[in-house]
């Protein structure tokens, strides 16, 4: 069963729909500010949570043993998130939490899948904090992750993950002598094939997101040499 929530629910208050053992899917509309203690706790079937950018507090035990969930993505206005929040979510292998986010309490994420990623803004407070409670392998969610490039004739084909939020991508190229030069600020895929290079040059390149108004970190640099076709 699917359960959407009217923006008129501003609050959900204490274990509201807690053991709705048939609920699949649940939609938080727009205008909506807390999620309750325990407003869903031990959810089974629940394998999708669609929450509003008005939320700010998710608060104890919000989702515990909501065992299904699989993707958590905190909207980018959250500041508060509550001890156990998503305890034992065992199936969740994605967790996104924005700069937003201020505090974390013990408990919160813990008994995740063992593959959890967890997407946080690099220096932000959520960095940290998984750092310190966690053992979940990492990325950032406003810095490029996986570039790679495979060099081809005068040109490089370069390809990374999708920085989500992400409204284009820099492509910046690197020489052996360390200039870095802009290549294109308007980039709004994530494949870039870079042409006009000198076969048998070998150059660098590194990539820059632009979230939430503003550009992200840089990628790590990947190192192609172009090669003509050899004739067969």
């Amino acid at each position: 069963k699917e359960l959407t929530l009217p923006g008129s629910v501003t609050t959900m208050g204490k274990v509201a729909f807690g053991g709705c053992s048939e609920l699949t899917k649940l939609t938080v509309s727009e205008g909506a500010t807390t999620i309750g203690a325990q407003a869903f706790i031990s959810c089974p079937k629940l394998t999708e949570v669609i929450l509003p950018d008005s939320l700010i507090t998710i608060d104890k035990r919000a989702f515990d043993s909501c065992e299904s969930l699989c993707k958590i993505e905190i909207p980018k206005n959250v500041t508060t998130i509550g001890e156990y929040a998503f305890y034992s979510c065992s199936s969740a292998v994605s967790v996104t939490i924005p700069r937003s986010v201020t505090y974390i309490g013990s408990g919160a994420f813990r008994r995740l899948s063992e593959d959890a990623v967890f997407y946080v803004a690099k220096g932000s407070y959520a960095e940290s904090a998984i750092k310190r409670l966690y053992s979940y392998e990492y990325k950032y969610i406003d810095t490029v992750n996986d570039l790679t490039a495979v060099s081809g004739n005068r040109k490089a084909e370069l390809t990374w993950d999708i920085v989500p939020g992400a409204e284009c991508y820099a492509v910046y190229m690197k020489t052996a002598s360390g200039n870095t030069v802009l290549v294109d600020s308007i980039v709004t895929t994530n494949k870039y094939t870079v042409t006009g290079l000198a076969n048998g040059t070998t150059v660098g390149f590194v990539i820059k997101a632009y979230v939430d108004k503003q550009w992200g970190g840089w990628s790590s640099t990947v190192w192609v040499t172009p090669q003509a076709i050899a004739e067969a």
